[in-house]
Formats: C-alpha cells, structure tokens, sequence
C-alpha cells in the first residue's frame, strides 16, 4: 500500500498513470491548477481523470479510501500483462445509477454480458441495463439494495461473444465498492463525466441519493461565492433544459462556452433548501479541448463481399484532404488510393473494394490526415454475405404476409393486360427478356443523403437493392439463394415495351416512364414501374420507382419501392421497400428498406428491416406510435398528442421533441432531448390476492387550450383543457376484455393539507364520489379486445371549480386484474 502522506500518494499515482496509461486520479475538494492540467493532458490521450477526497481521518473511511485506491493499483499492474477493467466505481447502499466499466485492449460489443459477484457468486446488486459505447467501454444501471453489506467490494465480470465462437471474460476484481448509505444529499454518478468546449445541446444525466428532484431543481458548476452568492462556473454553462426522469436522476441539457477553461468542475443541484453536492469520486464534470477530431457517420453503412462501392465519411473539428489515409480494421477492405477526395475539409469519399472473402463483421474506421488521427468510429461498416444467383429460373416461392405478386413467368395468358400506349385494348405480345446474362436485375438506386428539402430520386448509379425481409418470388432469380432481407426488384429496362395506362387496371407489367397515372388500380399480378402519379391509384401488386405529386392519394395493399412524394401526397398502407424520399404523408406502413427521408408518420409505423432501415428528419402526426428500427436526425412529434416509441433505437446526434419514450429505447450517443419528451412509467397490477408482476407502461397528461402535452398543468376557469393517457398493455393481456377505470383525488386550494376526496367517472361521464374500495369502482369505458397501446380522452372542455386534481387511470381484467398507473396526472384549478 502506498503511504499515506499526501503529496507522495498523488505523485505516485499520477507518475503510475503515466507509466502504464491509466486514468489519472487527483485529490481534491476542489480541483488544482495541476490537477486540471493532468487531467486535461489525459483527456488528449483519451482517458478520463478521477478525483480522489483527501485522505480522510476517521479509520472506517480511511479504510475504504486506501481499498479504493488499492484496487487501482491492482488493475495499473494486471493491464501490463492483458486485458482488463481499469476504474473502480463506488456506490453507497439503497443507491440506482449508471456507472462506467472501462478496460484496456478488449472486445466489448452489444452482445456483451455483465457480473457483479464476490468470491465466484453472485450478488444482491441488480444490473438493470448494458449499454455498448464502445471495445473498451460499457455503461451499465445497477440498483445497490439498502441491505447490502457496507463497506464491500465486489469484482465486475464481463463476457463477450467474439466472432471466432470464443467468449472473452475479463474480471476487474474489487472494480465495484460499496458504501454505507449517505446521510446526506450527495451526487453519485454524473453520465458522461466530460464534454468538450463549444459543445451544444449535450445531454448529461446525473445520479443522486437522498434528494427529491422535481421540475424547479437548480443546476450549477463550480464553487460558490459566498459573497456574490454565485458559482463560479456558470457563466461558461447553459442550461437549455431539465428533464426529470425520477426522484433521483435527472438530465441535463447543457451548451458549452467555447471559451470554457479546461478544468474539472464541481456540480451542485439545488432543489428548494435541498443541496445535492458531488464532493466523492464522481462529482466532477470535466470540461477539455473542443477541437478534438472524431469520425460522425460513414454512407452507405454496408457493403457485400465482392463489391466495390463508393463511400462518404463525415467528421468534426478534421481538416480532411487528398492525402488523407482511410482505415478499417481487419482485413478484407482495401481502400483504392487514387479515390481519395476531399469533398469539404470535414468530409471526404473514396472506393472501397470488398474481398470475396473479407469476414462478415462491422469494421472500426479512422482517418488520418498528417499528424492528425480522428477518434476511431466503432463498428461503423458492416460486411454483409455475397449474392449467390441461382441460373435456374424454377423455385418454390418464400411465403409472407402479404405474399408479393408472382413474377411474370406465372401469368397465365387471360391475366396479361391488353392496354395500347392509349389505355385501348388492342392484341399486344407481351416480350419476356430470357437473357441468361439478366440473371441479377438491378434498380436505380437514389442517394442516402437527399438535399434539404428532399430532391426528386436520382439515377446516377444502379445496385441491386437490399429492401425487404421477405424474399420476392422472381422469374430471373432463385429467391432460396438470396438472403431473406433482399428480394432484387426488376429494373426499368426489363419492363415490357408496352406502357402502362393512365386510367383503368393494370393486371401484368407495363413501363410507366412518361406517364402522368390518374385513376388507376394494380391487380395482384400487376407491376407498374417509373411513372407519376398525379391522382389516385390502388396498389395491389408493385409499384416502384414513382413520384407521387401534391395531392396524390396511393393507398397500398402490396409491396412499393423507390418512392418521391411530393407535399401533401399521401400513401397509405403495404409494405415499402428501398428507398422513400418524402415531403408528404405516409400512413400505417410496414417497413423493410433502407430509409425514409423526411415528410409526416402517421398512424401505426412498424420499421421490420432487416438492413438497419431508418427514418431521418420525419415529423410524427397527433398519437402515432412508431416501432422498431432507428430513428436519425430531427424526429419532432406533435405537441399535443406525442408520438410513442417503442423497442428502437435513437441513433448518434438525433434531436427529439414531443414524444413519448416507451418501452426498450436506445438512445446513442449525444442524443438531445428537447421540449415535450416523456418517458412512460411501469405500471402497478393487483388482484384479490395482491400485487402482481406486469410489463405495462402508462403515462397520462393534459394540454391547456393550444398548449403542449404536458404531465403536470396549471389553468383557471376560462381555459380549455383535454386530459388523456396512453397504455402500454401488458403482454399477457392483449386481446382480453376489459374495462377502463378512471379516478381521482381532490383537494381544495385553501386546504392543500387536508385528506383529499376521491371521485370516480362511469360510462356516460357522471362524476360519483368513491369510497377508495378497489371493487366498487365503476366503468368508465368498455374495450372488448386489448390492443398493444390504447389510447383513452379522460376529459375535454372547461372546470367551473378550483383545486387540485390527482388523477389515476388503468384497466380491469373480468378476473379482477387491475392495472393502474403509480404516475398521476395533475391539474391546478385557478380562479
């Protein structure tokens, strides 16, 4: 153990730190010119820095600092000779936060699996959930029970499926301590600990014991004056917003001043007389160099064996040129040299060559550029397997639902359509191309990046396209060979010479190129390719590579492809595939393709891509529910009735607004939150025995006349307000009969201390008076089958009273099942 004097203790550790590359630790109630330049001078070398409390008195606490200071030694000397964790954490009894596991030349990946034990066993301590930030790099929630032992270290354990069908176990031994519970409010985790000068809308969650934060809680950075009574570090942050997720975590949404000193700060919440101070271990948020360069995205993100492809990578704070070298790990990629452009200095393309035989793994990708490295972008380029086309035009058809229409070697002689370039019936010969060298077709592929507004689909280049997740019967293909998520759509020029008609139905294929479609309608057996409609059509076979002008109506039975949609067009309905480039609106749609840029979601979105599809830059119409997938850029929802997300993930640098977060929602990194976004709450279920185990999720809230969605509201007599809540039904209830249940407790604003009373609302929306007996509540709504979400208006018009109102809502099972919310919706009545 190293001694105790002070000055040594620091020295050693920091000279240790050097030695073998480890986070730096420092001393400190506050931070030190020398402690700031050790940790900015980590920072530049990518590790993080940890603030050490002095060397304490009290001989318990003594103790626990040296076991803590300890366990960093241990992992400085275990680094030299492997892989391991490399920051100990601590956290006290009775405690829920996110906490950082770092270590030193390893694999971690998203199928990377998390342990807390002590002597091989494991412990109380709960993980509630894993997050990849990167190889070396795992975020993870625990829950600290209050009955947990204290003082006592546990080991964190870590394994990680690797590709070669082995799994990498790394264990940090001692990595997680944990202390007594605080008796004071006191800061505990502050996720990310760092962010760089100039930095925007970042959003940092903090994780706090013994407070109770609430929407008037108060951030600040550095020490306080007692004089002036200010911080000294808040004139260099802004607070955009607060969001609170629960008594005991909020996040912040903070905007960094370029001039910012780089230094550790001291972070303080106050919530009323409540103080919250960071003053152990992870108290300090730490402020370095903006112009650091690292990679932001890499299009297209995927690419087969055998291909050679075009790529675009984008970075921040690079100074990119022609001679800039591109990298990806492992082996199998080449980048040809001479392809090498500099678009901008912050974005830049080359060719890439895949080999037939490069491994199919997501690849890490950097650019150097002279003396300058951008931070590695991991995991940013996936090698997908290589097409192997059958020569034989027979196979037996892969079943989904809806089946797309059968190729044309299925048609039978009274299915061909007989329209003439005129939409007249005239004896056309349908020409069937059999050119064995046509065995792969091809679709002309739009850009992945359109021009703000969306731009018309491009044809600058063709590729066979990776839409859907269903194979598609075809004539020229053996769908048994193709991987499920890439049917190969027929290219224009394979199209029969006969052009489809303006008018009438459409039962084969016909080239649309040219024509303005009216009023049409696609059999089942019908292809229709290239064309504009300006009108309504009936999709109940494919469409693809079509403009939909302004005020078009397709509504989509089928399968689409390759779509521009124009300003107040609307499609809806069916399967889309490729790529959807759209200013209009696109309703209750099941989606399989590569991406959908812009225009308005309504309705039910389920995003079931199989090739990381995602919707960029959409806004969400009033309740529409979107799952699956990914999310990128702005995603703005509708004030008053947010959208719901649920089971996808945000991706890196999006912006959300007025929505709902439900149910298994990843957000990356530097995801910012902005106004109306929510979080839905676990529910509470009893029977006549007790309480139950659900998965539901509910959340409520209410809007004041043209105002947003809100939880909590204040209004008086002459304001309209509607009040309504969404549930997410638990699984195992889906599809049973139920009653809605509505009820609430009142106060008066005079008394606000009294008992309250409590009303419930029956079927025709007479207020009764309720004894607060779960069995005498009365129905306020009959639903004879329970859907995933059911959405349900409390309450729409104006109070003629004053009060408080608390309301609760749920469901009722006919077995007595109910199903509430523990969240109350909460409106103040003024005069």
């Amino acid at each position: 153990m190293l001694n105790s004097n002070r000055f040594i203790t620091s020295f050693r550790i920091i000279s240790l730190s050097i030695l073998l590359y480890l986070p730096t630790l420092a001393q400190a109630n506050d931070t030190t010119p020398a402690m700031d330049f050790w940790c900015d001078y980590f920072q530049t070398l990518g590790e993080d820095c940890i603030a050490l409390p002095p060397i304490p008195d009290e001989p318990q606490e003594l103790a626990e600092w040296e076991a803590f200071l300890d366990a960093f030694i241990v992992a400085a000397f275990k680094s030299t000779k492997g892989p391991t964790i490399t920051i100990p954490q601590k956290l006290p009894q009775n405690s829920t936060a996110s906490i950082s596991v770092k270590a030193m030349n390893t694999h971690f990946n998203s199928d990377s699996e998390v342990k807390i034990e002590k002597n091989d066993n494991d412990s109380l301590i709960q993980i509630n959930s894993i997050a990849f930030e990167s190889p070396e790099e795992l975020i993870i929630n625990v829950t600290v029970p209050a009955e947990i032992e204290a003082p006592s270290q546990y080991d964190i354990v870590v394994e990680t499926p690797l590709n070669n069908n082995t799994i990498e176990k790394i264990t940090g031994e001692n990595m997680l301590h944990i202390t007594g519970a605080s008796s004071i409010p006191e800061i505990i985790s502050i996720m990310p600990s760092h962010v760089k000068q100039g930095a925007n809308s970042v959003s940092i969650t903090f994780y706090a014991v013994g407070v109770d934060f609430d929407e008037n809680s108060e951030i600040h950075f550095g020490n306080l004056d007692e004089n002036s009574e200010v911080y000294s570090g808040d004139s260099y942050f802004t607070v955009e917003e607060i969001i609170i997720h629960n008594e005991i975590s909020l996040t912040a949404v903070l905007s960094i001043d370029e001039l910012t000193p780089k230094k550790l700060y001291n972070t303080t919440i106050k919530t009323g007389t409540q103080i919250a101070e960071a003053v152990m271990y992870s108290g300090f948020l730490q402020v370095y160099q903006a112009a650091l360069p690292e990679l932001i995205a890499i299009e297209p993100s995927h690419g087969r064996q055998t291909e050679t492809i075009d790529i675009v990578i984008t970075g921040e704070n690079v100074n990119f040129s022609d001679e800039s070298e591109i990298q990806f790990d492992g082996t199998g990629i080449e980048v040809l040299p001479t392809s090498v452009t500099a678009i901008t200095s912050t974005q830049i393309s080359a060719t890439i060559k895949i080999a037939d035989d490069a491994e199919l793994t997501s690849r890490t990708i950097s650019v150097i550029t002279g003396a300058e490295e951008t931070e590695p972008l991991y995991y940013a380029f996936t090698v997908e397997e290589k097409i192997s086309i059958s020569s034989s035009p027979s196979s037996s058809p892969v079943n989904s639902e809806p089946e797309p229409p059968p190729s044309d070697s299925d048609f039978e002689p009274d299915d061909v359509d007989n329209s003439s370039d005129t939409g007249t019936d005239d004896d056309i010969e349908e020409q069937t191309d059999t050119n064995p060298n046509d065995a792969v077709t091809v679709v002309e592929s739009p850009p992945t990046e359109p021009v703000n507004p969306p731009s018309t689909v491009s044809t600058d280049s063709t590729e066979v396209t990776e839409v859907d997740d269903n194979n598609t019967p075809s004539a020229e293909t053996n769908p048994e060979e193709l991987p499920p998520t890439y049917p190969v759509l027929p290219p224009s020029s394979s199209f029969p010479s006969h052009t489809c008609p303006e008018k009438g139905e459409v039962k084969s294929k016909c080239n649309a190129k040219g024509i303005t479609i009216t009023d049409l309608k696609v059999s089942e057996s019908g292809h229709i390719d290239g064309g504009t409609l300006k009108g309504t059509l009936e999709n109940n076979g494919w469409v693809t590579n079509f403009i939909l002008e302004s005020g078009s109506q397709l509504e989509n039975n089928s399968w689409v492809a390759n779509l521009t949609i124009k300003p107040e067009a609307v499609l809806r309905g069916g399967i889309w595939t490729s790529y959807i480039i759209s200013e209009g609106i696109l309703i209750d749609i099941d989606f399989r393709g590569a991406s959908v840029i812009g225009g308005y979601l309504g309705g039910t979105i389920s995003n079931n891509s199989k090739v990381d599809g995602y919707f960029k830059d959409v806004s969400l119409m009033p309740n529409t529910r979107i799952s699956g997938g990914a999310l990128k850029g702005h995603i703005k929802g509708d004030p008053q009735y947010p959208a719901l997300l649920d089971s996808l993930k945000v991706m890196k640098n999006s912006h959300l607004s007025h929505v709902i977060i439900g149910s298994d929602v990843e957000l990356a990194k530097n995801v910012t939150l902005g106004d109306g976004v929510v979080k839905m709450e676990k529910a509470v279920a009893i029977n006549f025995v007790g309480a139950v185990d659900t998965e539901s999720l509910m959340i409520g809230g209410s809007f004041v006349n043209d105002g947003d969605f809100k939880l909590q509201n204040e209004l008086s007599r002459s304001d309209s307000t509607t009040i309504y809540s969404r549930i997410h039904v638990e699984p195992a209830h889906i599809g049973l009969r139920a009653e809605i249940l509505i009820c609430a407790a009142y106060k008066p604003l005079t008394s606000p201390r009294r008992k309250p009373l409590f009303y419930m609302i029956d079927t025709e929306d007479k207020i009764h008076l309720w004894d607060e007996e779960i069995a005498s509540l009365v129905t306020f709504r009959e639903i004879e089958s329970l859907g995933e979400v059911e959405d349900i208006e409390i309450y729409s018009g104006f109070f003629n009273f004053t009060g408080v109102l608390n309301i609760y809502f749920g469901y009722r099972l006919e077995d007595g099942t109910v199903v509430y919310n523990l969240k109350t919706i909460d409106v103040t009545l003024m005069e």
